[in-house]
């Protein structure tokens, strides 16, 4: 059975575990793409290298909405 999300072993991703891309971080996280760029220098949010993209988990960027990062 085909479905439009992918899934595990362990059951379907969640939304938290999603991969979106820098533009969407930024906008979420209501700061530039180039803030995001420092606050992966400052190991504050993890970038991922997917092929030749840059994405985040959005779990991570909820994080830093809820720390108030």
């Amino acid at each position: 059975m085909l479905t439009n999300q992918p899934q595990f072993s362990s059951g379907q991703i969640t939304d938290t575990d999603r991969l979106i891309t820098k533009a969407v971080a930024a906008r979420l996280l209501s700061v530039s793409t180039r803030t995001l760029d420092r606050l992966c220098s400052k190991d504050l949010i993890q970038k991922l290298h997917v092929g030749g993209s840059v994405r985040f988990r959005m779990s991570d960027v909820q994080k830093i909405i809820q720390q108030g990062v």
